[in-house]
């Protein structure tokens, strides 16, 4: 058991109600390309720790993107096998299919102009930054209208199978992934019999049986939503209940989420012309939220939802995305089973005709941001569209937070439909408890994928007791003594590996271009809310950026934010003095370097007394300090002239060998 601290600067900041705002950030090309963009896949693809982006369009003539994040809310744009295909493209999913511990790429396809099949595309990561298209197995020579396919260990064998959502009439199809990269379409079963127009699926273990169900919707409002509760052995099997029973005019997608930190998965069903619906889930039943527990639009509604911890306070919010002219909503979790819609810059963006939409931490700074993807302007189906929208999360909020990522070894390598809880407690001792379900799709849209990365806040823990996971293959193991506001990957044998600290502050050095490359600015960065810099102790500042004057002495800078993390550097003016010994030298010289220098690299040339170059050796040092030790023996007696050197700074010494 650990306690964990949260110490605030500023009591009015220590509210669970802070206000919630984020920031539309320029994020490079894809922001000006006015696409017809379907769905968003957010991957960490380079294993640099932060999540890169591919995005797929709907038209011909509009390629797919994929965006390698460079940090900073900026992004660069790859071209490369994934980007190539020109096609109808609905959604794209990350999975590993065949346990190399690498990503590969399945891509959906959809030709609905002509309300016909589309071929698929699976790109096989080959660990170098290359992949192949594979062409020959089932899902892809199946020439279906799919709008998603999705990653799912449905029967739980360690192997990633593919589910289909099929449009047009077409049946979905369901194919296990026989652990050689091939697959086994399986059939004989309500799921995958039933022909009609399914846009997008939901997988949750609703019930906490151990495998994973799923819920199908249906655009057509006679049909609806289907649940099908997996029953093993490749069965699944219909179940009514008050979800699959409501009426709906048009709905979209579904995304699954634990609001109430019950234990047992919720559901929000968006409906494109009513009312978005939000069901509780008592005990594997269904009850549909009143308004007074959340007011959703009657209005014009939209494609996506989301579920996230967007003020860091441990219990999810939602995000509803809208069409045309009609904000999206911001629903912020009130923890008493109820919701207050509230007015953030994201759902006052204006223009946009909202798609997709995801919750992720983009910058590595513990808060979650939303990017939004925008399709046709609603002039006509194939007209230009918006541009899509990032918005990061600056609330000015001290809360803590954890993202955890899985590693598996028995179950599939990235933990597809583990369940991570959090444990621990609150200042009064009161019990926490807080849970995840790893899965590839959340009900972004048609699709959206959020990292394989689990986010929980932890603003309301005081003591972190642990992290229990109960991975696919059916091992539960407890997770304990791990830093908190960090960055975790568990391992199913039980090891604890660090991917990086959140929000935390950090100071950036810049020099001049010129010799001797002194600091003259300093940069804050990862911080939240404003930052006051102190010099050698003193109030400095309050500027993200500040300038640092050319001094003598060593002077220290201190940066810190409102929730006091705070980093620290000292400035010293590069200068280098080295000491040689013995002088005169027998067998060999020694050279010691001390001072401050941004050089890693030194040299000592010997010259002659007539300045005949002799000889030059190189050497490391380490931040401006070191020993080095130059033989002599092989020196004839007499006198000698040493050049030691680094790129910004050097000195001429008189060496004398002797012989005893």
């Amino acid at each position: 058991m650990r306690s964990l601290l949260f110490i605030l600067l500023f009591s009015f900041i220590s509210t669970i109600h802070s206000a919630q705002t984020f920031e539309l950030v320029e994020v490079g090309a894809f922001a000006q390309n006015n696409y017809n963009s379907n769905s968003t896949s957010w991957v960490d693809f380079d294993n640099d720790g932060d999540l890169d982006l591919f995005v797929t369009n709907g038209e011909l003539g509009q390629p797919n993107e994929f965006y390698e994040n460079l940090g900073g809310g900026q992004f660069k744009s790859i071209e490369n096998e994934i980007t190539a295909m020109d096609s109808y493209s609905f959604s794209a999913v990350w999975g590993d299919y065949d346990n190399d511990r690498d990503l590969d790429l399945l891509i959906s396809n959809a030709n609905y102009k002509e309300s016909y099949g589309a071929r698929n595309y699976l790109f096989e990561n080959q660990g170098d930054g290359s992949f192949v298209s594979i062409t020959d197995i089932k899902p892809i020579e199946d020439f279906d209208p799919t709008y998603v396919s999705t990653w799912v260990d449905y029967n739980n064998d360690g192997w990633l199978d593919i589910f289909s959502v099929n449009a047009y009439g077409w049946k979905d199809a369901l194919y296990k992934n026989n652990g050689d990269k091939t697959f086994t379409k399986i059939e004989g079963n309500d799921m995958v019999e039933r022909a009609s127009h399914h846009i997008s699926c939901a997988w949750s273990d609703y019930d906490n049986d151990g495998d994973q169900d799923v819920l199908i919707i249906n655009a057509d409002s006679f049909d609806g939503l289907k649940l099908y509760r997996n029953d093993g052995e490749d069965q699944f099997t219909a179940v009514d209940n008050n979800l699959t029973l409501e009426k709906f005019e048009a709905p979209r997608s579904a995304s699954w989420g634990d609001y109430n930190n019950d234990g047992w998965m919720d559901v929000v069903v968006v409906d494109r012309e009513d009312d978005d619906v939000v069901f509780k889930n008592v005990n594997g039943s269904f009850s549909k939220l009143s308004t007074s527990e959340i007011q959703v639009s009657d209005a014009f509604s939209g494609n996506g939802s989301q579920w996230g911890d967007f003020d860091n306070d441990g219990d999810l919010d939602l995000v509803l995305s809208h069409h045309f002219d009609e904000k999206s909503e911001f629903h912020r979790n009130n923890g008493n089973g109820t919701f207050t819609k509230i007015e953030t810059e994201w759902n006052n963006a204006g223009d946009g005709f909202a798609w997709s939409i995801s919750g992720v931490d983009v910058n590595q700074d513990g808060r979650l941001d939303i990017f939004q993807s925008n399709r046709f302007s609603g002039a006509g189906t194939g007209s230009a569209g918006y541009k899509n929208f990032l918005f990061l999360n600056d609330s000015e909020i001290c809360n803590s937070s954890l993202l955890v990522s899985l590693a598996g070894i028995e179950s599939n390598t990235y933990g597809l439909g583990a369940k991570i809880i959090v444990r621990g407690q609150d200042a009064d001792e009161n019990p926490i408890y807080i849970k995840r379900e790893m899965r590839c799709l959340s009900g972004g849209g048609y699709s959206t994928q959020n990292g394989l990365i689990a986010h929980f806040g932890m603003n309301n823990i005081e003591i972190l007791e642990s992290i229990e996971v109960q991975w696919p293959s059916g091992k539960v193991l407890e997770y304990s003594d791990f830093e908190d506001n960090h960055h975790l990957r568990l391992w199913e044998d039980g090891q604890i590996e660090y991917l990086g600290s959140l929000n935390q502050l950090a100071i950036n050095e810049f020099r001049s271009d010129q010799c001797p490359y002194e600091v003259n600015r300093l940069e804050a960065t990862h911080n939240i809310g404003d930052v006051q810099w102190y010099l050698n102790g003193d109030n400095y500042s309050n500027e993200t950026m500040i300038d640092v004057p050319e001094v003598p002495e060593i002077q220290q800078y201190i940066a810190e934010d409102m929730c006091e993390n705070r980093d620290t550097v000292d400035i010293v003016r590069s200068s280098l003095q080295s000491t040689m010994f013995p002088n005169p030298a027998v067998d060999d010289v020694r050279f010691i370097f001390s001072g401050q220098s941004i050089d890693s690299k030194a040299s000592i040339r010997l010259f002659d007394i007539s300045g005949k170059f002799i000889q030059e050796n190189h050497f490391d040092l380490q931040q401006g300090s070191g020993i080095y030790k130059l033989s002599t023996k092989h020196l004839p007696a007499g006198a000698y002239a040493v050049e030691i050197s680094s790129s910004c700074w050097s000195e001429t010494k008189k060496l004398v060998k002797i012989r005893l």
